[in-house]
C-alpha cells in the first residue's frame, strides 16, 4: 500500500513468484521497485498485505524471515474459514545482535518451517531464555528466531489493533483504492 502521512492513497498488487505460492511467497522484484517511484513522489510504502490460505491471521516464520520493512504494517488475511475471512495487522521488526541458533533450539522448540528454513517462536510474555539474553527484547512482544542459509534473524511481532489501523488508514482514503 502506498501512502502519505500515514494514509493509504493507492494499492499496488504484487505478484508472488514463489515455487509453491500456497506455502510461501517471494515478491516479484519489479513489484518491489515501485516503492522507489513512490518515494520520489514524496510517498512511502506504508503496508504490505498477503493472505494465509489455511492458517490464522498471524505472522509465520516465513513472514518474519521476509520482513524487511520495519516501518510498514503487515496486514494478514486468513482464509482458513473461507466464509469468514479474518484480518490482522502487525509490525515485524528485526532485532540487532548475534544469536547461537543451536543454543536457541536447546531452549525452544525449533521446526523446519520450509525446506532449509528453521524457526523458533517465543510467545509474548514468555520468559526470555538464556540463549537470547543478549538480545534487547522489547517487553511483551513475541519473537521469531529464523535461520536459513547460515543466517539467523530475530524478529519481534507487535500486534496492531485494527482500530489503530483505521485511524492510520481512514476508510474515506482507502475507499477509493482500485
Amino acid at each position: 500500500m502506498r501512502g502519505r502521512q500515514g494514509r493509504a492513497i493507492a494499492l499496488h498488487p504484487a505478484r508472488n513468484i514463489a515455487a509453491d505460492p500456497r506455502r510461501d511467497y517471494e515478491v516479484a522484484p519489479a513489484d518491489l521497485l515501485v516503492q522507489f517511484d513512490w518515494e520520489d513522489a514524496g510517498d512511502a510504502l506504508i503496508a504490505i498485505y498477503h493472505s494465509h490460505p489455511a492458517s490464522p491471521a498471524y505472522p509465520s516464520a516465513s513472514d518474519a524471515w521476509n520482513a524487511h520493512y520495519p516501518d510498514a504494517v503487515y496486514l494478514i488475511c486468513s482464509l482458513a474459514d473461507y466464509d469468514r475471512p479474518t484480518i490482522a495487522g502487525f509490525f515485524l521488526r528485526p532485532l540487532a545482535g548475534e544469536v547461537d541458533f543451536a543454543a536457541v533450539c536447546a531452549d525452544l522448540p525449533c521446526d523446519e518451517t520450509r525446506p532449509g528454513r528453521w524457526g523458533a517462536y517465543l510467545p509474548a510474555g514468555a520468559a526470555t531464555p538464556p540463549s537470547l539474553a543478549q538480545i534487547d527484547r522489547p517487553a511483551g512482544l513475541a519473537l521469531y528466531i529464523v535461520r536459513q542459509q547460515g543466517r539467523t534473524r530475530v524478529v519481534t511481532v507487535q500486534p496492531l489493533a485494527l482500530e489503530e489501523a483505521e485511524q492510520t488508514f481512514p476508510a474515506q482514503n482507502v475507499g477509493s483504492l482500485p
